[in-house]
């Protein structure tokens, strides 16, 4: 399995005519603008480079079967995580640099658990939006006021929902190291579910 990243998404849409040309069939989905590719294993990291173009992003997993797809997906995205993190190109799942510092998808996965898992768990119980707030809190340095600004909401409800993150989590938000914990966290997340 195979997730390529581009800034424009419209530069992935002829991937798999380009693989095919080259005589490897591809199923392909495409999500906004991340491309995961089921290919063969005997695709080149250089044929899949020359079929994606040069200004993309390449994560590879580890080999597998159909049953082991999801797992796979899984590891491409890791991978591709990578290659963003360190400003590769190609990314193979549990080779090359760490991403992050961690070195596989359990590890992020553990790490996620641990620190944003009672936020989601709070989520699906009750109606809120907590992590879209802390993502945005930390997207404009921690203003409270830009931060009700983007989300439309009062400042009071901003504080209130950062108050409850440091509440359900049992971490200080007024330490950095707190904050760049839930942003690693965060970055994971995310690019994991992309």
């Amino acid at each position: 399995m195979v997730s390529i990243s581009a800034d424009d998404g419209e530069r992935l849409a002829n991937v798999h005519v380009e693989l095919w040309r080259h005589g490897f069939p591809a199923a392909c989905l495409r999500r906004f603008n991340t491309l995961h590719v089921a290919v063969s294993a005997a695709v080149t990291d250089d044929i899949l480079v020359h079929c994606a173009g040069p200004e993309v992003r390449i994560g590879f997993s580890s080999p597998t079967s159909a049953p082991g797809i999801q797992r796979a997906l899984q590891e491409s995205l890791w991978a591709l995580g990578a290659a963003k993190g360190n400003a590769m190109n190609l990314a193979r799942y549990a080779e090359g640099p760490s991403w992050l510092g961690l070195t596989s998808f359990e590890e992020g996965t553990a790490l996620v658990e641990r620190l944003l898992g009672p936020i989601f768990a709070y989520e699906q119980s009750q109606e809120g939006d907590l992590i879209v707030t802390l993502r945005t809190y930390l997207d404009t340095q921690r203003s409270w006021q830009k931060t009700a600004a983007a989300l439309f909401a009062h400042r009071q409800t901003v504080i209130y929902r950062i108050r409850k993150i440091s509440e359900l989590t049992g971490l200080d938000m007024t330490e950095t190291s707190t904050l760049a914990k839930l942003w690693f966290a965060l970055q994971i997340h995310e690019a994991m579910h992309n």
